[in-house]
């Protein structure tokens, strides 16, 4: 798992991204990704939702698609 951690490390562009993806627009960020990247946002917002794991369950799984898709 260590390896993964080490990857956003030496990058400190994901990191700022990261940070400030809740700046954007929703339309507008969702606009510019492909087809398959928004379909598994869908797919991790249901999820986080029916866990309960967080408030805003939407930006939390455009960040988890933005850090797996930089991965």
């Amino acid at each position: 798992m260590s390896e993964q951690t080490d990857l956003f490390e030496h990058d400190p562009h994901i990191g700022q991204l990261l940070s400030h993806m809740d700046n954007v627009p929703v339309q507008e960020l969702e606009h510019q990704w492909p087809q398959m990247l928004v379909a598994l946002v869908d797919v991790m917002t249901a999820e986080l939702e029916r866990q309960g794991i967080c408030d805003d369950p939407r930006a939390a799984a455009r960040k988890l698609a933005a850090a797996l898709s930089h991965y």
